[in-house]
């Protein structure tokens, strides 16, 4: 359930994010090549970060910080991103905003969710996994996209979706740290009990030994 909501304020971001470069990206009039640009822009950055990230860093952060903070990168970046953008304002902040989100989201949060699942028996693992990528994620979508509409019906742009989504990231990174820690935790006690289930007992040793 923590994984699913997790899951569920990723996709709510992601669909504040979206919405705001479609009305950003709408601004710029029917210039066909400068949205085409756009986008280049903000793919061709996302793929090399991706790619420096997956290659170069995700793996000594997850030594390094944990499966915790790892998990809280992402919520992080939404909360910075999302200020800065209702402050800027500027095509420049999206590009930055949205390369980064997607980045971190590919190249950090993915392999550091995916670890989550490590503590848990192969039949809760795939069946949850299966339930959460699809439907858990889908709902998150729709969600994000009534709480966006409505919004917008304020008329209040920028400032209104970041109003909502720095409280909600805060909490998604509450709810990463929480999560990251239950999975130690789980993960320390399974390996106490194979320590433990693994040692012969001091009876077993001292009836084996030669008097």
């Amino acid at each position: 359930m923590g994984i699913a909501a997790y899951v569920v304020i990723l996709a709510i971001m992601a669909t504040f994010l979206y919405f705001t470069r479609l009305q950003m990206v709408a601004a710029l009039g029917d210039e066909i090549d400068a949205r085409t640009t756009l986008f280049a822009q903000i793919d061709l950055i996302t793929q090399i970060a991706t790619l420096v990230i997956q290659v170069l860093v995700s793996g000594h952060l997850m030594k390094r910080l944990g499966v915790p903070i790892t998990l809280a990168l992402l919520p992080v970046t939404a909360l910075l991103g999302f200020v800065g953008l209702a402050l800027a304002g500027s095509l420049a902040a999206l590009i930055v905003f949205e390369s980064a989100f997607r980045a971190v989201q590919r190249g950090i949060m993915r392999p550091a969710r995916e670890t989550l699942f490590t503590v848990v028996s192969a039949e809760e693992k795939y069946k949850a996994k299966a339930f959460i990528d699809t439907f858990v994620y889908r709902a998150g979508d729709v969600a994000g996209a009534q709480l966006e509409g409505a919004l917008g019906r304020l008329g209040m742009g920028l400032a209104a979706v970041a109003s909502v989504a720095v409280p909600m990231a805060i909490v998604w990174a509450a709810l990463a740290l929480w999560l990251g820690r239950t999975q130690q935790r789980i993960a320390a006690s399974d390996r106490s009990r194979h320590t433990n289930t693994a040692a012969p007992s001091p009876q077993t040793i001292n009836k084996g030994s030669p008097t």
